[in-house]
């Protein structure tokens, strides 16, 4: 019979690895690193679920407790769960089972399970509603020629085209070009709308998870000039691409493509296997469209991973802040504003 233990992140280390342990395959957002970046920088409670099978560990979920308004909460699960693939259902269903519990009361709680999970009869049964999005699953494990084989033409000349221009890639290992991304990642920011990383989460990132192996900053310089940039969390083999940026001024040197040709040939050298290229929607309507067509040219796999949500305002503001309406304007003038 399973059993699930709650334990809080000052108990969970050991029982943590043993779950890692115990994975084939394993989450950049389901490490005890990014548990302590959500802790440290985002407020967040992380609770971890650790699922024993007769008292052996068998797998496990990281769920954050978000605080709402001082006295609400909701609950998100991202990734996971963590388990060899023969065990990942009969997992998720302890956990799922656990959560209905867990987060009784809550504004919402969202699960977005791994790609080719077998979860989604479970969760729509428990009313959990699928709210459609993607990823882009690039294979690292193939030889590197066969990889450069595979990217569009367009990536292919890209990386080409910013080499020609003398574009040099380099790992950020001081904080002075971790500063230098930052002011890149805010102005491109603010030109597109979108989430600033601050100065905090740079800092725990570059103090914290960049030691201990969990993330990597690759850097893109035109005459030691950082014209653009791209960040990765980490967890054993899998590499998962956060957040990038350029300067638009530089935008005919193609300062992206050899910062993540190089990122990609980083990853496979050092026993990454996988590379998730994130959020992604093919929608031409979509908000999200202009970087999709970004990352479907590194020849990955197009795949279905969409967010399970229980929590109809919840589910409804998101959809209207993915689209072009009202909300998302909204949105995005309160943004300006705060810009300003």
């Amino acid at each position: 019979m399973m059993t699930v233990d709650r334990l809080s992140m000052a108990d969970a280390s050991g029982p943590w690895a043993e779950v890692m342990q115990a994975a084939d395959t394993h989450d950049a957002f389901q490490s005890l690193g990014w548990a302590g970046f959500e802790a440290r920088v985002n407020g967040n409670e992380p609770v971890f679920l650790v699922v024993r099978d007769a008292g052996a560990v068998v797998g496990g979920q990281m769920v954050l407790r978000r605080p709402l308004l001082g006295l609400l909460r909701a609950y998100e699960a991202i990734g996971g769960p963590v388990a060899c693939a023969a065990r990942a259902a009969s997992v998720g269903e302890a956990i799922l089972a656990f959560l209905e519990k867990e987060a009784r009361g809550a504004v919402y709680t969202t699960v977005r399970p791994r790609e080719g999970h077998q979860l989604h009869g479970l969760l729509t049964t428990r009313s959990y509603r699928p709210s459609s999005l993607h990823t882009v699953i690039v294979d690292l494990a193939r030889p590197e020629e066969e990889i450069w084989r595979s990217l569009d033409g367009n990536a292919r000349t890209g990386v080409k085209k910013g080499v020609k221009a003398g574009l040099e890639v380099v790992e950020a290992t001081s904080p002075t070009q971790w500063d230098e991304f930052q002011s890149v990642q805010n102005a491109h920011a603010r030109e597109k709308g979108n989430p600033l990383l601050t100065a905090t989460a740079l800092a725990y990132m570059r103090e914290h998870l960049a030691p201990s192996g969990n993330c990597r900053l690759f850097l893109g310089l035109l005459d030691g000039r950082c014209v653009s940039g791209m960040l990765f969390a980490i967890s054993h083999e899998s590499m998962l691409f956060y957040a990038g940026a350029s300067d638009g001024r530089y935008l005919d040197a193609s300062p992206n493509d050899p910062v993540m040709w190089e990122a990609m040939r980083w990853g496979r050298s050092h026993g990454i296997s996988q590379l998730d290229l994130y959020d992604t929607d093919p929608r031409p309507e979509s908000p999200l469209y202009g970087i999709h067509r970004f990352k479907t040219k590194w020849g990955g796999e197009l795949v279905d991973r969409p967010f399970y949500v229980k929590g109809r305002a919840y589910l409804w503001a998101r959809e209207q802040l993915r689209g072009n309406g009202p909300v998302r304007r909204m949105a995005n003038a309160l943004r300006a504003r705060r810009w300003a």
